[in-house]
C-alpha cells in the first residue's frame, strides 16, 4: 500500500473514532464471508460502522485520539466497529449475532464507551445494558411518577373541598 493510502486510511479511522461514542475491537478470524456479510448488515441498519485495516495505521489513529489501552489489544485479524449514536447497540449487536450464529465470534479484545478503555472482561456487563432511549425513559418515568401521583392526590384534596362547600352550600339554602 503506497503511503498516500496509508495516510488515507490513517486519517478515515480518525474521522471515524473522531465521531465515535464507542470503538470496539475484536477479533473475526474464523467467521465466513457469508457471516461478516450478515454481521455488516445487521450493524448497517443501526448506523454503525464495521472496517478491517491494518492494526499498525489504525494504532495510529487510536493513538492520536489518546486511546493508548485500546492500541495495545491490537494483535492478529481485528474488526473495528464504530458506534456513532448510542455505545451500547454496537455491544447487543455483536452478542445477538454470536447468539443467533452459534459461534465465539467475533470475540471483543477490548473497546471504549465514551472516551472509556473497558477490557474485554466488560463487554458482557455493557452488552445488557439498556439502550439509551430505554435509560431516557426510564429516568423520565421516574421522575414522572412521584409528580403525577402528586397532582392526582391535590386533584383528590380540590374535589372533596368542593364537595363539601357544596354540601354546605346545599344544607343552606334548605334552611334558608
Amino acid at each position: 500500500m503506497a503511503r498516500p493510502e496509508k495516510e488515507q486510511v490513517v486519517a478515515e479511522f480518525d474521522e471515524y473514532i473522531g465521531r465515535s461514542q464507542s470503538v470496539y475491537v475484536a477479533d473475526y478470524q474464523g467467521l465466513n464471508v457469508s457471516q461478516i456479510s450478515e454481521l455488516r448488515a445487521q450493524l448497517r441498519v443501526h448506523g454503525i460502522k464495521m472496517r478491517v485495516a491494518k492494526n499498525s495505521l489504525v494504532k495510529r489513529a487510536l493513538e492520536a485520539r489518546g486511546f493508548v489501552e485500546l492500541a495495545a489489544t491490537l494483535s492478529g485479524p481485528n474488526a473495528f466497529v464504530f458506534g456513532f449514536d448510542d455505545p451500547v447497540v454496537p455491544a447487543r449487536i455483536l452478542r445477538d449475532f454470536k447468539k443467533k450464529a452459534k459461534t465465539e465470534k467475533p470475540v471483543v479484545r477490548g473497546f471504549v464507551v465514551d472516551g472509556t478503555f473497558m477490557p474485554a472482561a466488560r463487554f458482557d456487563a455493557v452488552s445488557d445494558l439498556p439502550r439509551k432511549d430505554e435509560l431516557v425513559a426510564r429516568v423520565v418515568g421516574s421522575i414522572q411518577a412521584p409528580l403525577s401521583n402528586f397532582v392526582f392526590t391535590l386533584h383528590g384534596i380540590i374535589r372533596e373541598f368542593v364537595g363539601t362547600v357544596d354540601a354546605l352550600a346545599e344544607a343552606r339554602r334548605a334552611k334558608g
